[in-house]
């Protein structure tokens, strides 16, 4: 092991000891399990940081638009990974529309099983569904038309990720990111249209909290909540590094039930040293 490994795991193991006693066991934490969006390269600080999976890209780990040999190679990296993968994110790339005069279904459906079967190969429950560039509706195109576009998509593909044991997690996205489906009452309209177990929400509290939006959205999704995303409302800062309370919003989660998982998705400025600060404060708000 080199140096710098050794001097990097003295730091973050350093931090998380101590905090021992507010973290407890790193792999089940409270009622949440705590994972990471990442690189499941990063295998080894994520771990050692206290982390209780990965959730990498859908175009960077399956990489549905590469040869099955590109993906066996990602799949080398994770046989050694201390970390399983059990949802991914940033499912559709940009220009494979879900709505607008360019959406192609057979096009959106191909792409689809083929990420659905790579998936099911590794582990993958959950699979996020923002993919802002995809939804995002054209100049001119009619709003209530897209509606229509995208609940054919999901009709259609929630029976296809079923096939492959694959939940879908729409999620909402703030206004910056794209102009369609930006609340989770807008996006819930589009949950119970489609009306498919496969076809389910991911709780963005980032993203939630951008749009204005309350804690009691949660009991609005409830049951279809399937995933959770957090960061602090500020520079999209990791917990912990403002001082972002999150307590009200994990208490509503235990209200509905909600026993799934929690991932940090947020712009790292010194991962070193916020990756385990952000399990710890994390953790100290899930046992409040």
């Amino acid at each position: 092991m080199s140096t710098s490994i050794s001097r990097r795991t003295f730091v973050v193991r350093s931090i998380v000891a101590g905090t021992a006693l507010a973290i407890g066991h790193r792999f089940r934490i409270g009622a949440f399990a705590i994972g990471v969006c990442g690189s499941v390269d990063d295998h080894a600080l994520f771990a050692d940081s206290g982390y209780a999976y990965i959730e990498p890209t859908v175009q960077r780990f399956l990489m549905p638009e590469q040869p099955v040999s590109a993906f066996e190679q990602k799949l080398k990296i994770l046989e050694a990974s201390k970390l399983p993968v059990p949802v991914a994110n940033q499912f559709l790339p940009g220009p494979l529309k879900v709505v607008g005069p360019d959406m192609n279904l057979d096009a959106v459906l191909t792409y689809a099983e083929t990420a659905f079967s790579r998936a099911q190969r590794v582990g993958i429950e959950h699979i996020v569904f923002g993919s802002g560039g995809a939804r995002h509706i054209p100049t001119g195109f009619p709003k209530e038309a897209a509606y229509g576009q995208i609940t054919e998509v999901l009709q259609a593909m929630g029976p296809l990720a079923a096939t492959y044991g694959i939940t879908l997690c729409l999620e909402p996205l703030r206004h910056q990111e794209t102009n369609f489906l930006n609340t989770v009452p807008e996006m819930m309209e589009i949950v119970n249209g489609v009306n498919h177990p496969a076809v389910q929400l991911t709780f963005d509290i980032y993203h939630v909290t951008q749009e204005g939006r309350s804690a009691s959205d949660v009991a609005l999704a409830g049951a279809s909540i399937r995933h959770c995303h957090v960061a602090e409302d500020t520079d999209r800062a990791a917990p912990g590094v403002h001082g972002d309370d999150f307590t009200a919003w994990f208490q509503a989660l235990d209200a509905i039930g909600y026993t799934g998982r929690v991932s940090v998705e947020c712009r790292w400025q010194d991962r070193l040293h916020e990756l385990p600060r952000a399990v710890v404060a994390l953790t100290r708000q899930m046992g409040k």
